[in-house]
């Protein structure tokens, strides 16, 4: 059976030369390329509401939306909110006018000095009740008009509500350029374990006594194992509809990035180093969107983050239900795989690829 190795590559702050990348089979390098691509595609990483109802069409038409448009649903509720607030004020006072127009520069958007400059000219009580409603729905909106300890202490702890709770980034693009290599399922059979290793190798810098300002970022995203006679759209449509009605029984959201999470401690955590703790490490199919620091760590890198020094992947290859796929243990993992909605988002640009 011949299966697709699919990864995409993207350079970020070039230095004067292209790093490399490099994809071994059981130690025999299959490919070694220049990470000559600079442009990304953005309306990918779309984390849209998949319900009962929504249609694989949904969702894939979901994400060639824009960002700025999937992104609406928690202004909408800031201005719903504001405006619900304003209704306490005669229409012809101060008051409701200025407040009036904070909920017009929240439903435009893009301007935050401009918002920052209604809400400090309202008075101090409707300030206060403002920010709290700010806080609340566009907590990213409120840091970057009021980054200071004291509005962070007083609005976005635990000293008064609402909280906002550390969240982790949902990328908004992927690379443009993917590497395809086509292999065949014999590749797979002549060991016990069978080990994929994408080796990165940055290129130059310009590291000085210990200080690096300048060196290439490389982002790799997505890596795939997929089976030939698997891709096409009849194949995917019922792989999406068992995942979706498995995982909404189970009550989980169902996300395209980084995985689908529970109610259970399941979504990731920031840490100062730029990983993320996971207590729960899923199963993806056709390919995972993190990799631990090691094996049994719940420290993971996503895929998608830059890249600035030379590093290595190692991804597994394992039969599940007749086919092979990659997951970051040498051991087969147990548990219930999911379908990665990227594969989904990526679908339409995937099959124009490939014929």
């Amino acid at each position: 059976m011949k299966y697709y190795l699919i990864l995409g590559y993207e350079t970020i702050e070039k230095f004067r030369e292209f790093g490399r990348i490099q994809i071994f089979l059981n130690g025999t390098m299959l490919e070694n390329f220049t990470a000559d691509n600079e442009e990304s595609i953005s309306s990918v990483f779309h984390n849209t509401i998949i319900k009962k109802e929504t249609t694989l069409d949904d969702t894939i038409y979901n994400s060639k939306q824009s960002k700025n448009e999937l992104d609406t649903m928690n202004s909408t509720l800031a201005v719903q909110a504001v405006k619900k607030y304003a209704e306490k004020f005669e229409k012809s006072s101060n008051d409701y006018e200025n407040i009036k127009l904070v909920e017009l520069s929240i439903h435009r958007g893009g301007d935050h000095h401009e918002l920052k400059e209604h809400i400090n000219n309202l008075d101090h009580i409707n300030k206060h009740q403002i920010m709290m409603i700010i806080a609340k729905h566009i907590p990213d909106v409120f840091l970057q008009i009021f980054n200071n300890t004291y509005d962070k202490k007083h609005y976005l702890t635990d000293n008064l509500e609402p909280k906002v709770q550390k969240k982790y980034r949902v990328y908004d693009y992927q690379p443009k350029k993917l590497k395809i290599l086509q292999i065949d399922s014999d590749a797979f059979s002549n060991k016990e374990i069978n080990k994929f290793t994408i080796s990165v190798k940055g290129g130059p810098s310009n590291a000085t006594n210990g200080f690096t300002s300048k060196r290439n970022m490389i982002v790799i995203f997505p890596i795939f194992l997929i089976p030939e006679k698997m891709f096409t759209y009849e194949t995917l449509n019922k792989l999406y509809e068992r995942s979706k009605k498995y995982f909404l029984r189970k009550q989980y959201q169902l996300n395209s990035y980084p995985f689908y999470t529970s109610n259970l401690g399941h979504t990731p955590q920031p840490n100062k180093d730029g990983t993320y703790t996971i207590n729960e490490k899923p199963l993806q199919w056709p390919g995972l969107n993190y990799m631990p620091v090691d094996i049994r760590s719940k420290e993971c890198w996503f895929l998608g983050q830059p890249i600035g020094n030379d590093c290595n992947f190692n991804l597994y290859i394992h039969k599940k239900h007749k086919i092979y796929t990659i997951h970051h243990t040498p051991t087969p993992p147990k548990g219930r795989w999911e379908l990665n909605l990227c594969l989904v988002n990526m679908f339409e640009q995937l099959t124009k690829m490939l014929g």
